[in-house]
């Protein structure tokens, strides 16, 4: 995993060199266990020399990979950048996950190579519509960020609201936000700036909101009923659909099958619903600490956990289903393929297969050498896969499109735009 290597590169190397070599050795890819400074140091004898006892006091600023027989559990552990992470979302447009954090109202900007702190301001839930980014701030202001500008768009404040605290949006664009003291779900028009309340009776601590396209419908958790609830957007009429949930649920997403995932934290950990909620539910990650505003990344199947207590955040690749797999197997090696069709005007396509799970970048070039487009910066499962590529705003010439797969493979193909 290159993130590992570029952590310890960067920020332990320069203070710790004496120690890198034995951390690095004592990580196999592949094995069952954690690593972290901590174990390694009391495991090795010989790292109780006097000169690598410094070694111990770096567990709070490490990344710790956990690797399992069913799946990967990879965290990022950087305090200086978060306190108290609420909510994760992915910013597609910029090939990032982008933070919210509870105690410092600022939006960290992730992605395989960097840790940012970005200019938007946000403490807890968030959402993206249309490149716009949607987050919740303090205790009762929702703010929009344009995410390829940057610039604010929206500056809401909700009078009377007590405590906000996630945001989903539905296919047209519409906000609804819970207020978790309040004991409401709010209705936000972003364009007339409309704010009214949704839903007010038949609420207990509302936590967690997702939109729900396929019933029309909204789903959140109550954190302290144990209950999951519908609000059929048709008449904002409320039901339950779980009444045995566990305590404290957190944060709601789904998979691309339609599959529901709640954090709780009871036990910490989240678990997975079917579509309708009839079987029991499956465990799919244990030992977090507050997990909050869960995220999965549809395109990569990788799901992601902001710790809230821990200053820390996991993303775990899912299982793929069985129905998902039928048929099919992972690539045997790395391939680039060449774009299709090529020459082009003004969109083609780039695929791309890669055997073992890692993290992919994908880079357009000009001639002249200069970083034209990112067009795939993120973990994904090993597949083949396919990228379009719109240079509709470039002029003619030849590119360059080049692959990254960790450290184990580039490669470079060239391409022609004819406008």
């Amino acid at each position: 995993m290159p993130l590992i290597y570029k952590f310890f590169l960067r920020y332990i190397k320069p203070m710790y060199g004496s120690c890198l070599r034995e951390i690095l050795r004592e990580y196999r890819p592949g094995s069952c266990k954690m690593l972290s400074v901590t174990q390694v140091s009391a495991g090795n004898s010989h790292m109780n020399h006097p000169k690598h006892k410094e070694c111990r006091t770096m567990s709070k600023n490490i990344c710790i990979l956990v690797i399992f027989n069913v799946f990967v559990f990879f965290q990022l552990s950087f305090a200086q950048y978060f306190n108290q992470p609420e909510s994760v979302i992915y910013d597609d447009l910029n090939g990032r996950y982008l933070v919210s954090n509870s105690g410092s109202d600022k939006i960290v900007g992730l992605t395989s190579t960097d840790t940012t702190i970005t200019d938007f301001n946000g403490s807890r839930g968030m959402t993206i519509v249309d490149n716009i980014l949607y987050a919740v701030k303090e205790e009762m202001f929702v703010r929009g960020y344009d995410l390829s500008s940057s610039e604010t768009v929206l500056d809401l404040e909700i009078r009377g609201a007590l405590l906000l605290n996630d945001i989903t949006a539905d296919s047209s664009g519409t906000l609804y936000v819970t207020d978790f003291n309040g004991n409401k779900i709010y209705k936000v028009n972003p364009n007339t700036k409309k704010v009214s309340i949704y839903v007010r009776n038949n609420l207990e601590k509302p936590n967690g909101i997702l939109y729900d396209e396929e019933n029309n419908r909204l789903l959140f958790c109550e954190s302290l009923s144990r209950k999951i609830k519908a609000v059929d957007l048709s008449d904002a009429t409320v039901s339950t659909i779980l009444s045995n949930g566990y305590q404290y649920m957190d944060g709601l997403t789904r998979d691309s099958m339609g599959n529901i995932y709640v954090s709780n934290w009871q036990n910490h950990s989240v678990y997975k619903y079917d579509p309708a909620f009839a079987d029991a539910p499956e465990l799919v990650s244990s030992g977090h600490n507050g997990p909050a505003d869960i995220f999965i990344n549809q395109k990569t199947n990788v799901l992601a956990v902001p710790n809230y207590n821990s200053r820390s955040v996991s993303f775990i690749p899912l299982e793929t289903t069985p129905a998902d797999n039928e048929g099919q197997q992972s690539p045997a090696e790395y391939r680039l393929m060449q774009n299709f069709p090529n020459p082009f005007n003004p969109s083609t396509r780039i695929s791309y297969a890669i055997p073992h799970s890692d993290f992919v970048i994908l880079t357009v070039y000009d001639l002249l050498g200069r970083k034209i487009r990112t067009l795939v910066n993120e973990f994904q499962m090993a597949d083949m896969y396919s990228v379009r590529f719109d240079a509709a705003d470039l002029s003619s010439g030849i590119y360059f499109y080049r692959l990254q797969i960790g450290k184990q493979c580039v490669e470079t193909r060239k391409m022609q735009l004819l406008q």
